[in-house]
Protein backbone atom coordinates (compact mmCIF):
# COMPACT_ATOMS: atom_id res chain seq x y z
CA UNK A 1 0.00 0.00 0.00
CA UNK A 2 1.00 3.35 -1.03
CA UNK A 3 1.77 5.64 2.22
CA UNK A 4 2.85 9.37 2.21
CA UNK A 5 4.05 11.23 5.53
CA UNK A 6 2.65 14.60 6.46
CA UNK A 7 6.09 15.86 5.99
CA UNK A 8 9.18 15.61 3.80
CA UNK A 9 12.13 17.15 5.43
CA UNK A 10 15.25 17.11 3.19
CA UNK A 11 18.66 17.83 4.50
CA UNK A 12 22.17 18.22 1.98
CA UNK A 13 24.86 16.91 3.69
CA UNK A 14 28.46 18.05 2.88
CA UNK A 15 31.17 17.19 5.23
CA UNK A 16 29.82 18.40 8.51
CA UNK A 17 30.61 15.59 10.70
CA UNK A 18 31.49 17.56 13.23
CA UNK A 19 28.16 18.46 13.81
CA UNK A 20 26.33 15.73 12.36
CA UNK A 21 24.68 13.68 14.90
CA UNK A 22 23.18 17.23 16.70
CA UNK A 23 21.17 18.01 13.57
CA UNK A 24 20.00 14.26 12.87
CA UNK A 25 19.04 13.76 16.47
CA UNK A 26 17.33 17.07 16.43
CA UNK A 27 14.80 15.42 13.37
CA UNK A 28 14.42 11.90 15.11
CA UNK A 29 13.23 13.08 18.31
CA UNK A 30 10.39 15.70 17.12
CA UNK A 31 7.34 15.24 19.29
CA UNK A 32 5.63 15.35 15.64
CA UNK A 33 6.39 11.66 14.71
CA UNK A 34 4.57 11.53 10.38
CA UNK A 35 7.63 12.42 8.21
CA UNK A 36 10.03 11.20 5.82
CA UNK A 37 13.79 12.13 6.36
CA UNK A 38 15.33 12.19 2.69
CA UNK A 39 18.93 13.15 3.53
CA UNK A 40 21.38 13.67 0.56
CA UNK A 41 25.12 12.90 1.04
CA UNK A 42 26.96 15.14 -1.09
CA UNK A 43 30.19 13.06 -2.16
CA UNK A 44 31.59 13.61 1.71
CA UNK A 45 35.10 12.88 2.66
CA UNK A 46 34.67 13.26 6.01
CA UNK A 47 32.60 10.60 7.81
CA UNK A 48 29.52 11.94 7.00
CA UNK A 49 28.18 9.22 5.17
CA UNK A 50 29.37 6.43 7.63
CA UNK A 51 27.45 9.07 10.32
CA UNK A 52 24.04 8.60 8.60
CA UNK A 53 24.23 5.17 7.62
CA UNK A 54 24.67 4.19 11.71
CA UNK A 55 20.93 5.76 11.98
CA UNK A 56 18.78 2.88 12.01
CA UNK A 57 15.70 4.89 12.01
CA UNK A 58 12.89 4.11 9.10
CA UNK A 59 11.82 7.25 8.59
CA UNK A 60 15.77 7.86 6.79
CA UNK A 61 15.68 7.66 2.93
CA UNK A 62 19.49 8.30 2.70
CA UNK A 63 20.81 9.21 -0.90
CA UNK A 64 24.43 9.56 -2.02
CA UNK A 65 25.81 11.82 -4.40
CA UNK A 66 29.05 10.05 -5.45
CA UNK A 67 31.00 13.40 -6.18
CA UNK A 68 29.94 16.53 -4.89
CA UNK A 69 27.21 18.38 -6.66
CA UNK A 70 26.64 21.22 -5.02
CA UNK A 71 23.72 22.69 -2.52
CA UNK A 72 21.12 23.43 -4.94
CA UNK A 73 21.57 19.81 -6.97
CA UNK A 74 20.84 17.81 -3.81
CA UNK A 75 18.15 20.07 -2.43
CA UNK A 76 15.96 19.58 -5.90
CA UNK A 77 16.96 15.79 -6.19
CA UNK A 78 15.34 15.64 -2.47
CA UNK A 79 12.55 17.88 -3.36
CA UNK A 80 11.91 15.29 -6.71
CA UNK A 81 11.46 12.06 -4.71
CA UNK A 82 9.60 14.03 -1.76
CA UNK A 83 6.14 12.40 -1.22
CA UNK A 84 4.85 14.52 1.92
CA UNK A 85 2.48 17.40 1.88
CA UNK A 86 4.63 19.63 3.00
CA UNK A 87 8.55 19.96 2.80
CA UNK A 88 10.51 21.16 6.03
CA UNK A 89 14.31 22.26 5.30
CA UNK A 90 16.99 21.45 7.87
CA UNK A 91 20.68 22.01 7.42
CA UNK A 92 23.16 19.41 8.54
CA UNK A 93 25.13 21.85 11.08
CA UNK A 94 21.61 22.88 12.67
CA UNK A 95 19.53 22.02 15.80
CA UNK A 96 16.03 22.11 15.36
CA UNK A 97 13.47 21.88 18.45
CA UNK A 98 11.43 19.35 19.41
CA UNK A 99 8.42 21.30 18.83
CA UNK A 100 9.09 22.80 15.40
CA UNK A 101 7.42 20.36 13.48
CA UNK A 102 4.37 19.77 15.65
CA UNK A 103 4.13 24.36 15.53
CA UNK A 104 4.75 24.41 11.90
CA UNK A 105 2.33 21.76 10.51
CA UNK A 106 -0.43 22.91 12.81
CA UNK A 107 -0.74 26.29 12.02
CA UNK A 108 -0.28 25.29 8.11
CA UNK A 109 -3.05 22.78 8.29
CA UNK A 110 -5.63 25.62 9.99
CA UNK A 111 -4.36 28.72 7.36
CA UNK A 112 -4.73 27.09 3.99
CA UNK A 113 -4.01 31.11 2.27
CA UNK A 114 -0.21 30.36 4.15
CA UNK A 115 2.24 28.58 1.61
CA UNK A 116 5.11 29.26 3.78
CA UNK A 117 6.19 29.50 7.36
CA UNK A 118 9.83 30.07 8.98
CA UNK A 119 10.84 31.14 12.46
CA UNK A 120 13.09 33.01 14.74
CA UNK A 121 16.12 31.55 15.43
CA UNK A 122 19.02 30.85 17.65
CA UNK A 123 22.87 31.79 16.86
CA UNK A 124 25.28 28.94 17.76
CA UNK A 125 27.65 29.84 19.66
CA UNK A 126 27.03 33.28 20.89
CA UNK A 127 23.19 32.24 21.68
CA UNK A 128 22.23 35.34 20.66
CA UNK A 129 18.28 35.29 19.16
CA UNK A 130 17.16 36.61 15.99
CA UNK A 131 13.81 37.67 15.81
CA UNK A 132 13.17 39.50 12.33
CA UNK A 133 10.02 41.44 13.95
CA UNK A 134 7.92 42.00 11.55
CA UNK A 135 4.30 41.24 10.62
CA UNK A 136 3.06 38.23 7.68
CA UNK A 137 1.34 41.45 5.45
CA UNK A 138 5.27 43.18 5.49
CA UNK A 139 6.88 40.31 4.83
CA UNK A 140 7.26 40.67 0.91
CA UNK A 141 7.91 43.86 1.12
CA UNK A 142 11.01 43.58 2.68
CA UNK A 143 11.97 41.21 0.63
CA UNK A 144 13.14 43.80 -1.82
CA UNK A 145 15.25 44.93 0.56
CA UNK A 146 16.45 41.71 2.61
CA UNK A 147 15.54 38.19 3.00
CA UNK A 148 14.23 37.74 6.61
CA UNK A 149 13.35 34.05 6.00
CA UNK A 150 15.63 31.64 7.61
CA UNK A 151 16.44 29.22 5.08
CA UNK A 152 16.67 25.94 7.25
CA UNK A 153 13.50 26.73 9.43
CA UNK A 154 11.11 26.81 6.36
CA UNK A 155 8.06 24.39 6.01
CA UNK A 156 6.07 25.35 2.74
CA UNK A 157 3.61 23.38 0.79
CA UNK A 158 4.98 20.97 -1.50
CA UNK A 159 2.13 21.37 -3.79
CA UNK A 160 2.72 24.85 -4.87
CA UNK A 161 6.00 24.16 -6.39
CA UNK A 162 4.96 21.15 -8.32
CA UNK A 163 1.79 23.44 -9.29
CA UNK A 164 4.23 26.24 -10.50
CA UNK A 165 6.97 24.31 -11.56
CA UNK A 166 9.09 25.92 -9.23
CA UNK A 167 12.88 24.83 -7.76
CA UNK A 168 16.05 26.45 -6.39
CA UNK A 169 17.99 27.63 -9.13
CA UNK A 170 21.87 27.06 -9.17
CA UNK A 171 22.63 30.32 -11.31
CA UNK A 172 21.95 32.02 -8.14
CA UNK A 173 23.59 29.92 -5.87
CA UNK A 174 24.74 31.16 -2.42
CA UNK A 175 21.38 33.14 -2.48
CA UNK A 176 18.82 30.35 -4.07
CA UNK A 177 16.42 31.14 -1.37
CA UNK A 178 15.77 34.62 -1.71
CA UNK A 179 15.19 33.55 -5.60
CA UNK A 180 12.70 30.76 -4.97
CA UNK A 181 11.13 32.93 -1.98
CA UNK A 182 10.58 35.90 -4.27
CA UNK A 183 8.97 33.63 -6.93
CA UNK A 184 7.03 32.35 -4.16
CA UNK A 185 4.95 35.36 -2.94
CA UNK A 186 2.57 35.27 -6.18
CA UNK A 187 1.14 32.18 -4.87
CA UNK A 188 0.02 32.64 -1.24
CA UNK A 189 1.12 34.04 2.27
CA UNK A 190 4.15 33.83 4.49
CA UNK A 191 4.60 33.43 8.32
CA UNK A 192 7.73 34.07 10.32
CA UNK A 193 6.86 32.43 14.18
CA UNK A 194 8.11 34.77 17.00
CA UNK A 195 9.01 31.64 19.00
CA UNK A 196 12.88 30.38 18.52
CA UNK A 197 12.33 26.87 16.65
CA UNK A 198 15.73 26.34 15.22
CA UNK A 199 19.21 27.19 16.45
CA UNK A 200 21.67 28.37 14.03
CA UNK A 201 24.93 27.82 13.48
CA UNK A 202 27.74 29.90 12.99
CA UNK A 203 31.30 28.69 11.40
CA UNK A 204 33.80 29.34 9.15
CA UNK A 205 32.93 26.60 6.57
CA UNK A 206 29.81 27.82 5.80
CA UNK A 207 28.48 28.47 2.38
CA UNK A 208 27.37 32.13 3.29
CA UNK A 209 30.29 33.06 4.70
CA UNK A 210 32.86 31.59 2.41
CA UNK A 211 31.04 33.33 -0.40
CA UNK A 212 29.84 36.50 1.59
CA UNK A 213 30.58 38.79 -1.36
CA UNK A 214 29.10 36.89 -4.24
CA UNK A 215 25.70 36.33 -2.10
CA UNK A 216 25.55 40.07 -1.45
CA UNK A 217 25.63 40.98 -5.16
CA UNK A 218 23.22 38.11 -6.09
CA UNK A 219 21.10 39.09 -3.35
CA UNK A 220 20.57 43.03 -4.63
CA UNK A 221 20.12 41.44 -8.51
CA UNK A 222 17.05 39.36 -7.28
CA UNK A 223 16.11 41.95 -5.08
CA UNK A 224 16.07 44.25 -7.79
CA UNK A 225 14.50 42.18 -10.41
CA UNK A 226 11.75 40.83 -7.79
CA UNK A 227 11.12 45.43 -7.01
CA UNK A 228 10.09 45.69 -10.44
CA UNK A 229 8.25 42.00 -11.59
CA UNK A 230 6.01 43.61 -8.35
CA UNK A 231 5.64 46.89 -10.62
CA UNK A 232 5.10 45.16 -13.89
CA UNK A 233 2.41 42.85 -12.29
CA UNK A 234 0.80 45.49 -10.19
CA UNK A 235 0.51 47.70 -14.00
CA UNK A 236 2.39 50.38 -12.98
CA UNK A 237 4.83 49.53 -15.87
CA UNK A 238 4.55 47.53 -18.81
CA UNK A 239 8.04 47.37 -21.15
CA UNK A 240 10.11 45.44 -18.26
CA UNK A 241 11.27 42.03 -19.19
CA UNK A 242 14.24 40.27 -17.65
CA UNK A 243 16.72 39.71 -19.95
CA UNK A 244 19.32 41.33 -17.53
CA UNK A 245 18.11 39.26 -14.55
CA UNK A 246 20.88 36.57 -15.38
CA UNK A 247 23.46 39.24 -15.37
CA UNK A 248 24.73 39.67 -11.98
CA UNK A 249 27.06 42.36 -12.87
CA UNK A 250 24.13 44.98 -13.66
CA UNK A 251 25.24 47.70 -15.75
CA UNK A 252 24.28 51.58 -16.09
CA UNK A 253 21.29 51.38 -18.88
CA UNK A 254 19.40 48.58 -16.41
CA UNK A 255 19.78 50.76 -13.60
CA UNK A 256 18.85 53.87 -15.98
CA UNK A 257 15.67 51.62 -16.63
CA UNK A 258 15.14 51.11 -12.74
CA UNK A 259 15.15 54.11 -12.13
CA UNK A 260 12.50 55.53 -14.35
CA UNK A 261 10.40 52.64 -13.26
CA UNK A 262 10.37 54.25 -9.26
CA UNK A 263 10.30 57.71 -10.81
CA UNK A 264 6.74 55.84 -12.60
CA UNK A 265 5.79 54.36 -9.90
CA UNK A 266 6.15 57.65 -7.97
CA UNK A 267 4.02 59.56 -10.33
CA UNK A 268 1.44 56.82 -10.37
CA UNK A 269 0.89 57.19 -6.84
CA UNK A 270 0.52 60.97 -6.85
CA UNK A 271 3.05 61.26 -3.75
CA UNK A 272 2.85 64.31 -1.65
CA UNK A 273 6.28 64.04 -0.94
CA UNK A 274 8.44 62.88 2.19
CA UNK A 275 9.27 64.84 5.42
CA UNK A 276 11.98 67.61 6.41
CA UNK A 277 13.55 65.01 8.88
CA UNK A 278 13.59 61.91 6.15
CA UNK A 279 15.14 64.54 3.58
CA UNK A 280 18.16 64.97 5.93
CA UNK A 281 18.44 61.13 7.09
CA UNK A 282 18.52 60.09 3.58
CA UNK A 283 21.04 62.58 2.66
CA UNK A 284 23.15 61.55 5.57
CA UNK A 285 23.44 57.97 4.64
CA UNK A 286 23.24 57.95 1.40
CA UNK A 287 26.31 60.49 1.53
CA UNK A 288 28.68 58.22 3.58
CA UNK A 289 27.42 55.55 0.91
CA UNK A 290 28.54 57.79 -2.42
CA UNK A 291 31.44 58.33 -0.12
CA UNK A 292 32.40 54.92 -0.70
CA UNK A 293 31.57 54.74 -4.30
CA UNK A 294 33.20 57.54 -6.14
CA UNK A 295 35.04 55.50 -8.34
CA UNK A 296 32.01 53.10 -9.35
CA UNK A 297 29.37 54.68 -11.55
CA UNK A 298 26.86 51.66 -11.79
CA UNK A 299 27.39 52.03 -7.75
CA UNK A 300 26.62 55.32 -7.71
CA UNK A 301 23.04 54.85 -10.28
CA UNK A 302 22.34 52.26 -8.06
CA UNK A 303 22.08 54.58 -5.10
CA UNK A 304 20.31 56.88 -6.53
CA UNK A 305 18.09 54.10 -7.00
CA UNK A 306 18.23 53.21 -3.13
CA UNK A 307 17.18 56.55 -2.18
CA UNK A 308 14.05 57.14 -4.21
CA UNK A 309 13.01 53.90 -2.89
CA UNK A 310 13.90 55.51 0.55
CA UNK A 311 12.59 58.85 0.59
CA UNK A 312 9.30 57.34 -0.74
CA UNK A 313 8.47 54.54 1.21
CA UNK A 314 4.82 54.59 1.35
CA UNK A 315 4.53 54.42 -2.52
CA UNK A 316 1.74 52.48 -2.63
CA UNK A 317 0.57 50.04 0.26
CA UNK A 318 1.92 46.79 -1.43
CA UNK A 319 5.14 48.03 -1.03
CA UNK A 320 4.82 50.18 1.84
CA UNK A 321 7.91 49.36 4.61
CA UNK A 322 8.80 51.90 7.63
CA UNK A 323 11.14 54.36 6.57
CA UNK A 324 13.27 53.90 9.74
CA UNK A 325 13.95 49.56 8.83
CA UNK A 326 14.04 50.57 4.63
CA UNK A 327 16.76 53.15 5.32
CA UNK A 328 18.94 51.22 7.85
CA UNK A 329 18.76 47.70 5.38
CA UNK A 330 20.01 49.68 2.96
CA UNK A 331 22.77 51.13 4.61
CA UNK A 332 24.22 47.80 6.02
CA UNK A 333 23.41 46.04 3.12
CA UNK A 334 25.29 48.43 0.65
CA UNK A 335 27.96 49.29 3.43
CA UNK A 336 28.47 44.82 3.79
CA UNK A 337 28.52 44.75 0.01
CA UNK A 338 30.96 47.58 -0.66
CA UNK A 339 33.40 47.94 2.05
Amino acid sequence: MYYAPRISVIMPVYNTALFLRNSIESILNQTFTDFEFIIIDDGSTDGSFEIIKSYKDPRIVLVRNIENKGLVFSLNSAISIAKGEFIARMDSDDISTKDRFEIQYQFLKENNNFILCSSSYELIPSKSIIRPGITNDAIRNVLFLSNPICHPSVMLRRKVLIENNLSYNNYFYTAEDLLLWTELTQFGEFKIFSEVLLKYRIHCNQISTIKSELQNRLSFNIMLNYLLVSLKRERIISDYNEYFFYNCLIGNNEFNFLLKALIALNKANNSKGISKYQKEVSTKYMGLIEMKLKNHIAYRNLTNLMRLIVCYPKIKPYFSVSFKFCIHSLYYSLSKLLK
